[in-house]
Order: C-alpha cells, then sequence, then structure tokens
C-alpha cells in the first residue's frame, strides 16, 4: 500500500501527446512568470536595499522604518481574494498586465519620498497593486499544468523572487552609486542614489505587462501552440486531476458560487492548519526580505548581537558591501529552491520536503546569536542558509496547499492562505524593530525567528499525520461539481493516497478498514473501494 505522503506509483505512463503539451506549456509559460515574479520582487525589494541610506537621508527611526515596512502588507492581504475575482472576469492576462503597469507607476513615485506619511500611503498603494500578481499565476499554474506537474512551476516563481533579490543586490550597488546624477539629490537630505533605484527598477514591471499581452496564453483552450491533441489530453489531465481543464479564466455561472465556494475553503480544517503555517514562517520570511542587508552589515562589524545595532547606516559610512554581499543568500536560495522542487516533484512527496526545509532553517537560524558572537563568517554562512532553506520549501508548498484545496476552489483557497500568512509579514518586521528597541541587536529576533520556523516543519508533520489518520481531504477538495466520481479519485491522490481508476462497487467498511483507499460515492462523499478488487485496480 502506497504511503499517505506519496502518489500511487502503479499508475500509467504518460501518453506522449500530453508529454510534449506539457514541455510546450512549460516552454512558454514558465519563463514569463519566472519573468513576472523576478519584476514584481525587484520593486519589493527596492526598500530592503534602499534601507540604509533611505532611512539615513528622511531620518527616519528603527520604528518609522518597520511600521512603513508592514503597512505593505495590510493592502497585500486584504486584497489578494478580491484581486482573485476580478481576475476571474477578466482574464489573467489582462488582469496581470494590469498590475504590472500600476506596480511599476506607484514604485516610481517612490522616488518623491520626503516624509514618513508619504512613505506609508506609497506602502499601502504598492501592497494593493502588487497584491493580486502571485494569486493570478498560481491560479494559472493550476489551470495549465497537471497536479503533479506543478511542483516546478511553482518553484520558478519562487527562483524569479530570488533571482531578483540576488540580482537586486548588484543592480543597486550601481543604482545607488548614482548620487547626483540627473540632478536627483535633494538639498538636505543627503544622497539620491535611492530615487535612482526606485525609478529605475520600476521599468521592467511596465515592459513586462506588453509581454503578458503578446505571449501568455488564456488557458489550455488557448495555447495555440499546442497541437489540437496536445490541448485535449492535456486539459483531460488537468480535469481528471480537479484543476479544471477549461483554462485558467475559467468563470463559473452560479449566481452563488463566490460565497457557496468561499464557504466551502473556510470549512477545510487542513487549510486553516495550513495557514497558520503560513503565518509562521512568514514572520522569518518577511524579515529576511526587509532586513537582509541591515543584518548583514550588522553581521560584519560584529555588533548584529550587541546593543549598538541599527536600522541605519553610520554618518559617512559606505553601504554598498553590505548590500553586495547579500546576493549570496538569495543564490543559494535559488539553487536550493530547484533541487528540492525537482526532488519533491520526482518523488510524488511533498510533506518531508516541506517540514524538513523549515525546521531545519530554524535550526540554523537559532544558532545565529552563538555565531556571531565568535565569527562573522560563519554568522553570514548561518543566516544564509537558513534563507536558503525556509525559500526552498515554498515549491512543494504551494503544491500542497493545492492539493488541500484542489479544483474549483483554488482561486480563493491560495489567495486565503497567502492573505493569512501574511499577517506573519506585519508582524515580522513590527516585532523585530520593537525588540531591537527593547533588547538591543539580533539575539531575540533570531531566536523568534527560529522557533517559528521549527514550529512549521513540526506542524507539517502534523498535517502529514492527522490526513493519514482521516483517511483523505474534504469531498470538495476534489474540485469538481458536487462530488463526481472523478472528483473524488483526484481528493484522494490529492492527500497522496492510492486512487483506484477503475473502481469496483463499494464493499462494506470492515472489509475495507485494512486499506485506506477512498473514493467518491455518487453522493459526494468518500466511499472505500474493494480490498481485493483494489490490489488489481489501484
Amino acid at each position: 500500500m502506497d504511503s499517505p505522503t506519496t502518489p500511487s506509483k502503479r499508475r500509467a505512463a504518460a501518453p506522449p501527446e500530453l508529454e510534449r503539451a506539457v514541455t510546450k506549456m512549460s516552454r512558454r509559460v514558465n519563463p514569463i512568470f519566472l519573468a513576472c515574479a523576478f519584476a514584481v520582487q525587484l520593486v519589493r525589494s527596492c526598500l530592503a536595499y534602499a534601507a540604509l541610506s533611505f532611512n539615513r537621508d528622511n531620518h527616519f527611526t528603527a520604528g518609522e522604518f518597520s511600521i512603513g515596512a508592514s503597512l505593505f502588507f495590510i493592502t497585500f492581504g486584504l486584497f489578494q481574494i478580491p484581486s482573485n475575482l476580478v481576475m476571474l472576469k477578466v482574464g489573467v492576462r489582462a488582469w496581470l498586465a494590469f498590475l504590472l503597469v500600476g506596480c511599476g507607476l506607484v514604485a516610481a513615485c517612490f522616488a518623491l519620498v520626503n516624509s514618513a506619511s508619504c512613505f506609508y500611503l506609497l506602502q499601502l498603494l504598492l501592497g494593493l497593486v502588487q497584491s493580486g500578481t502571485l494569486p493570478a499565476m498560481w491560479h494559472a499554474i493550476s489551470g495549465m499544468f497537471p497536479d503533479e506537474k506543478t511542483t516546478k512551476p511553482f518553484a520558478w516563481l519562487t527562483i524569479g523572487t530570488m533571482l531578483a533579490n540576488a540580482g537586486a543586490s548588484p543592480l543597486a550597488v550601481g543604482f545607488l552609486s548614482l548620487d547626483g546624477v540627473g540632478g536627483l539629490r535633494r538639498a538636505g537630505q543627503g544622497e539620491g542614489g535611492w530615487q535612482w533605484l526606485y525609478v529605475l527598477e520600476a521599468i521592467p514591471c511596465v515592459l513586462l505587462a506588453a509581454v503578458v499581452i503578446a505571449l501568455l496564453p488564456d488557458g489550455v483552450p488557448g495555447a495555440a501552440f499546442l497541437e489540437p491533441e496536445e490541448r485535449r489530453a492535456l486539459a483531460a489531465e488537468i480535469a481528471r486531476g480537479g484543476g479544471g481543464g477549461d483554462g485558467c479564466d475559467e468563470v463559473p455561472e452560479d449566481a452563488a458560487w463566490t460565497p457557496a465556494l468561499l464557504f466551502a475553503v473556510l470549512r477545510n480544517r487542513y487549510m486553516w492548519l495550513l495557514c497558520v503555517c503560513g503565518a509562521l514562517v512568514a514572520v522569518g520570511a518577511h524579515v529576511y526580505h526587509t532586513f537582509t542587508p541591515i543584518l548583514v552589515a550588522n553581521t560584519l562589524e560584529g555588533r548584529a548581537v550587541s546593543a549598538s545595532a541599527s536600522v541605519a547606516a553610520a554618518s559617512g559610512k559606505s553601504t554598498l558591501l553590505p548590500v553586495a554581499l547579500s546576493a549570496v543568500p538569495f543564490v543559494a536560495a535559488v539553487v536550493l529552491s530547484y533541487a528540492v522542487a525537482a526532488s519533491s516533484q520526482a518523488r510524488g512527496e511533498v510533506y518531508f520536503h516541506v517540514a524538513g526545509c523549515y525546521a531545519v532553517a530554524g535550526c540554523v537560524m537559532g544558532v545565529f546569536p552563538a555565531l556571531a558572537r565568535v565569527s562573522p563568517i560563519a554568522a553570514f554562512a548561518s543566516l544564509s542558509l537558513s534563507l536558503a532553506l525556509s525559500v526552498a520549501g515554498n515549491g512543494p508548498a504551494l503544491t500542497l496547499i493545492a492539493r488541500v484545496a484542489g479544483g474549483r476552489e483554488r482561486p480563493l483557497a491560495m489567495p486565503l492562505f497567502s492573505s493569512v500568512a501574511v499577517v506573519g509579514g506585519v508582524l515580522g518586521p513590527c516585532l523585530m524593530g520593537a525588540l531591537m528597541n527593547r533588547e538591543g541587536g539580533f539575539t531575540w529576533p533570531s531566536v523568534v525567528i527560529g522557533s517559528f520556523e521549527l514550529a512549521t516543519g513540526l506542524l507539517v508533520l502534523v498535517l502529514r499525520a492527522w490526513i493519514a489518520r482521516s483517511g483523505g481531504v474534504p469531498a470538495f477538495a476534489g474540485g469538481g461539481s458536487g462530488g463526481a466520481p472523478s472528483s473524488g479519485a483526484a481528493a484522494a491522490a490529492a492527500a497522496g493516497l492510492a486512487v483506484c481508476e477503475n473502481p469496483p462497487p463499494v464493499a462494506s467498511s470492515a472489509a475495507s478498514s485494512d486499506l485506506r483507499v477512498l473514493l467518491a460515492g455518487s453522493s459526494g462523499s468518500l466511499a472505500p473501494c474493494n480490498p481485493s478488487a483494489a490490489e488489481h485496480a489501484c
């Protein structure tokens, strides 16, 4: 019998037309989404790389900077579900292009910041226009790839994000050095390099909007680069797995679709446990994103765990070296993200990949304060490894979320998860700033972040045990229209259980209790399959 963490190994080999379709779709969609994730994250990374001179020139305190960094996540979290609902109406291609243009325009306006209130307003606007970018791409991936082939596409989004963080470091070094070029030096406010950083890094978003309109397909039916038999095979496989099959822009005709779907997602107990995991790990993820150059600068200067740690550069102190070295952890994250995603997709396993990444990341971050007292190099290595591992779990984690809330619930389930996880994004930078102001240094922030990441890894294992004990995900997670047999089979497969492709008549519960193999009954509930026939049919 298959483990609750792995799909059935007896699945027939995919037909050649399906393999060709997946390959062609990957070659078309993955580069576009990687570039979009890169551009969006490039804009988000501006604040982290500009922070040292940005705070100094605008005279922001650690508290003001932390509040501004957190405000982004308020609108970013609140508008993800509404944004995806609009996307379902207008189409992923048009909506994503619109959001990219908005992201570029708002980012360019940051060059005008001269007060805390202006900083706060632009952070709220940036969160608003960025709230729908990743959810739209998540939904598109779920509608363009079979369930078992989504881990790598999800990971490419993470890789695009990490490439942006890594590439943003040398780009920031160059752009920050443009102090005074073109008159961007503000009298009485210091350097103007951070203004160039925002203006120049806003441009890719606007350019990519045109690429999305020109090249991104509307879904499987609109993928003109696929042969007809390839489109049919891919759509059928996606439908069989609960992902839809009619393309990523399918809009249900039922007028009560939105509340019914939202209620179904909210009833999913597994999703709420995943949301807790997301909120915990997001505390560390967003602290890494916002404070990495600051952490690196303090670590190199030997004051990361002392009361003299600061979020602003000392007067006359160059900020270029810590900004440049901040690329190292993100390059490591790119390598580990691809390796973990490839391993997860090849093995059909997500739980241990996710739990292992987060748990080890937490342990490594927990020893950062001790290493910082001994060696700046060792502390920098632990910081880099912890960040890379926490990021590497994202690809399999998104696949796990999609499987737990499959089919037509995904347009709301995935942004719901991200919205709840944003709570960690709001609390993380604020908690970091508060602990620094009260305790001094990064000792307690490191311990708290490490503890949260370790707890996340353990909770993922709890989820695995819960699903194994329960026998599967809720009936609606298969994504069909009311419990068709194929939807229930997809739900069981999503939970990692063996699935009968040609189910025999339902046997008694006593006869089937030894095998945790579930099928969808005609009523939409999950029924056990006959154990003797299951050995041959599954």
